[in-house]
């Protein structure tokens, strides 16, 4: 995504925040009998805590590009809003640049876990309550997301279709996973073929433009987490394109088609005859092959057909 700067463009797509308030430390979770890696903000769960991810745009020369916290402050302090966050913060609130941080963070984040940032106002939302019904595409979509032999989204993306209760779907379970995306050229970075960007295993809690932001916490090393990105939410996802933390897909359509033909047509994907080309050959390993619909091969049916993938992205919109 482009910055402050017209010349400089990040390396990934920028994931939504909304319905995140929830989300937990970086830690670790059981899924089928085994613990990975879960939680934290941003594709590699750099940070931990909204207010901590909310710091780190403001300093990163790829974005906001602020080169220090006084000058930030001194901008917020001459901003139309000034008056109100010295009612709310005290009118002593500017005379401390890092206190007065502290307070942006934590204003943007009380937004952030306001009814307004996760209004759970989808249809989805409105069929847990009984106050809409789904057509009969959108009812075969939501089925097949959810059936382990067909789609098995939600096998990564929660959802509790029993539960009237929109918080216990939230369309993600916070976990990490290596897909084996196929190589985005939109990213000016990788015209550099030396270059990847290895997700979670290179999570480390680098200063943005000399700025500390983020809490001193040791860097995840374990090379079998190499490759693997946070699992977003699929709320609002018809409005996010491009998708993927690398942008690689332009539609919503080819998104669902990706996961259920990766491995049934991969020429589709890696015409270049490369499979996972997006990792480092001694990392590839670690793309997940087994888990439906991966575990299909070459020369065999997707475990979705075309109208079946029409159908969950129904659903999905």
């Amino acid at each position: 995504a482009m910055g402050s700067r017209p010349d400089q463009f990040g390396m990934r797509d920028a994931p939504t925040l909304m319905y995140l308030a929830t989300v937990k430390r970086f830690g670790s979770m059981v899924s089928e009998g085994k613990r990975v890696p879960s939680g934290g903000h941003f594709w590699d769960g750099r940070a931990d805590t909204l207010e901590e991810q909310a710091k780190q745009p403001l300093f990163n020369p790829a974005e906001m590009n602020n080169t220090e916290v006084p000058a930030l402050i001194a901008k917020v302090a001459k901003a139309a809003y000034a008056d109100a966050f010295r009612k709310e913060w005290g009118d002593a609130v500017f005379g401390n640049p890092e206190t007065a941080l502290d307070a942006v963070a934590a204003s943007i984040a009380a937004f952030e876990r306001s009814r307004v940032f996760q209004p759970f106002t989808s249809k989805f939302d409105h069929v847990l309550r009984g106050q809409a019904t789904f057509t009969d595409k959108e009812q075969r979509g939501l089925d097949l997301f959810m059936q382990p032999q067909k789609g098995n989204c939600a096998h990564c993306h929660s959802v509790d279709a029993a539960s009237r209760e929109p918080r216990k779907s939230l369309f993600t379970d916070f976990s990490y996973r290596a897909l084996g995306l196929p190589r985005s050229a939109r990213i000016p970075k990788n015209a550099d073929p030396a270059f990847f960007d290895l997700g979670l295993c290179e999570r480390v809690p680098v200063p943005a433009n000399g700025v500390a932001v983020t809490t001193a916490r040791p860097p995840v090393t374990n090379p079998a987490y190499c490759g693997l990105f946070k699992t977003p939410t699929l709320r609002n996802i018809a409005i996010t394109a491009p998708y993927m933390h690398n942008g690689f897909f332009d539609t919503l359509r080819d998104a669902v088609a990706f996961y259920a033909t990766r491995d049934t047509h991969p020429a589709r994907w890696f015409p270049a005859g490369v499979k996972f080309d997006d990792l480092p050959a001694r990392y590839r390993a670690n793309v997940d092959v087994d888990t439906p619909p991966y575990q299909r091969r070459p020369r065999q049916e997707p475990q979705l057909s075309n109208g079946e993938i029409d159908d969950i992205v129904e659903f999905l919109y």
